[in-house]
């Protein structure tokens, strides 16, 4: 599925028709023809909608719904190499003008954001006031809320802070069939022992358009410092990450990281809080490691990590696991000669591959069943069209799948969002 297709891929209508009911849907937005930019796997849409508000992207919604028009949303671009290749890809709509903050009390905490503004923009705003949001994905610089909510990307902090579904406190989404509704809403039925707002983290944008979120967010540290340990021996930095871990120290991030054809691996810990605090465990951090070669390293060396896992080129493997399931998994993914970025302490690998030819598809298999046979997951977050034909990208469907199914028959039963694109083909 590697052409490109000027024309809607679904049974729409027509072209005209449907560019028509979307301009008459967005009296402030956008309304134009697709550029490559907004292709999925190469299946380009015909229309791009740019909704300048929540309304507009419902009203968009219903437009393409009442068509059976397909419609794939999108912020900035920088997460939407996940998921499987589109069926239909009749819509691109552009997030991109919903990037404000709408409400934001630093005393209270919280802070309520569009869906389209970016992460770096958000946490620049609340670094004025001394404060932050946990959320520190592996992602690009222009990644956007929307993204980092729809594919529940986190980053080294989760091991304080938790993930997006820890911090989120209200959520409002957009339906297929035009409906806005808010987390605690009347309009959407509650599914006994699930949060309704939090069963869109991580669903793609299959269920409904995420358009605003709510968060919890924190004080930024008195101080922080990362320090950088080299060794040839993974498996050992794993144990010495452990030993953090389970040492009671206030570690906010801990990667190991081994770029492609390197010997060494590095172990980053950062700890954060008091001056005091930070001082302390960096001396015990440093008697835990005598034995290595360590030194301190910038902030910026997180970020920079983040290169990991970009989809630039070839692919990126992404697999949640035990952490006390990290080594062999290491082992195996050396197999796929890629660059290597882990968060043992949670049970997060990525490995960015810069080819990923035909033959290499049965070490990925063999790795997925690895993992799926120790509870956890392999997940393609970037990979040639064929290649996610050929291995899949999302591998067994979960316990909870069945209800996501029911939830997507409900609140979508044209399969207007993103149609074939989520687990199980929904």
């Amino acid at each position: 599925m590697t052409a490109s297709r000027p024309r809607p891929s679904g049974d729409g209508g027509s072209n005209a028709g449907l560019e028509s009911g979307l301009r008459e849907a967005l009296l402030s937005g956008t309304v134009m023809s697709s550029t490559p930019a907004y292709e999925v796997d190469g299946v380009r849409p015909s229309v791009v909608a740019i909704p300048g508000s929540a309304a507009e992207v419902a009203a968009a919604l219903r437009a393409a719904d009442e068509r059976g028009a397909a419609v794939i949303p999108r912020g900035a671009g920088s997460e939407m190499a996940l998921g499987m290749p589109p069926q239909r890809h009749d819509v691109a709509l552009d997030l991109g003008r919903l990037d404000g903050i709408v409400e934001y009390e630093p005393a209270d905490l919280t802070v309520t954001v569009q869906a389209g503004a970016k992460l770096a923009d958000v946490q620049r705003r609340l670094a004025e006031n001394g404060q932050w949001l946990p959320l520190d994905p592996p992602c690009r610089p222009s990644a956007t809320i929307g993204g980092v909510l729809a594919t529940n990307a986190s980053g080294p902090s989760r091991i304080a802070f938790g993930t997006a579904r820890d911090l989120v406190i209200g959520m409002t989404v957009a339906l297929a069939d035009g409906q806005v509704v808010k987390s605690g809403g009347r309009v959407v039925k509650n599914v006994a022992g699930y949060d309704m707002a939090k069963m869109h983290i991580g669903a793609l944008g299959t269920l409904g358009v995420i358009v605003q979120a709510t968060f919890k967010v924190a004080p930024l540290p008195k101080a922080s410092r990362t320090l950088s340990i080299a060794g040839a021996d993974t498996a050992a930095l794993t144990r010495l990450a452990f030993a953090v871990r389970d040492g009671g120290l206030p570690a906010t991030g801990i990667a190991l990281a081994q770029p492609l054809g390197t010997s060494a691996a590095r172990l980053l810990l950062r700890f954060a809080g008091s001056l005091a605090a930070v001082d302390r465990s960096c001396l015990h951090c440093e008697r835990l490691a005598s034995e290595y070669a360590w030194a301190a390293e910038p902030e910026s060396i997180w970020q920079e990590l983040a290169s990991a896992r970009s989809p630039d080129a070839g692919a990126v493997v992404r697999i949640s696991h035990q952490p006390s399931m990290t080594g062999t998994l290491l082992a195996g993914i050396a197999s796929l000669n890629g660059d290597i970025l882990s968060y043992p302490s949670v049970g997060m690998t990525y490995a960015r591959v810069i080819a990923l030819p035909e033959e290499s598809y049965e070490a990925v298999r063999a790795l997925r069943a690895t993992a799926e046979a120790g509870g956890g997951a392999l997940v393609l977050e970037a990979a040639p069209p064929n290649a996610k034909q050929a291995i899949g990208v999302w591998g067994s469907p979960r316990a909870d799948f069945e209800l996501m199914r029911r939830l997507k028959a409900e609140l979508d039963p044209r399969a207007t969002l993103n149609p074939g694109r989520f687990v199980g083909g929904i």
